[in-house]
């Protein structure tokens, strides 16, 4: 019998499966596509606003975060109309960079640990709620790009 894996593996793998969704939706997304906005926010803008969460919400410390070179405040706060426009390929290289900061929070951390209480922005919070928030944040934008994709560009991406 194989060993079980551990709490912290799920939760790593049930984070890099929307990541990996989000990545089927960038590269399936027709380049016209990429700009089209509902509301004003862009297809774009709810892939980034998806993953700037990851190394945000994952940060072993607070040194541990840093904005991306091509970090655009307005697109991060879907603010409507943002520039410059983040790039496809920009968008497809962070996501390799949430998913390794996904992966070293995982390494670096125990079962035990997810439900020790700690502090993180002046709030009582877990690093359970951390990664479940994670989960929950990342799907719902997957939610929303594929609708945007298939209404802008009658396609959709199978769910993971």
């Amino acid at each position: 019998m194989s060993n079980p894996i551990t709490m912290v593996e799920a939760l790593y793998q049930n984070v890099a499966t929307p990541l990996n969704s989000i990545r089927k939706l960038v590269n399936t997304c027709p380049d016209d596509a990429w700009t089209c906005a509902d509301d004003g926010v862009t297809f774009w803008q709810h892939a980034y606003h998806a993953l700037i969460g990851v190394p945000f919400w994952l940060r072993l410390t607070d040194d541990d975060f840093a904005w991306p070179d091509f970090h655009c405040e307005d697109a991060a706060l879907m603010r409507p109309n943002p520039k410059p426009v983040i790039t496809r390929e920009q968008m497809l290289s962070y996501l390799d960079d949430c998913d390794a900061v996904a992966k070293r929070c995982c390494d670096a951390m125990t079962d035990a640990q997810l439900l020790e209480p700690h502090e993180f922005l002046g709030k009582p919070n877990t690093w359970a709620e951390r990664w479940f928030g994670q989960v929950r944040h990342i799907q719902h934008h997957i939610g929303v790009m594929n609708n945007m994709l298939h209404r802008h560009a009658n396609k959709t991406v199978e769910w993971q």
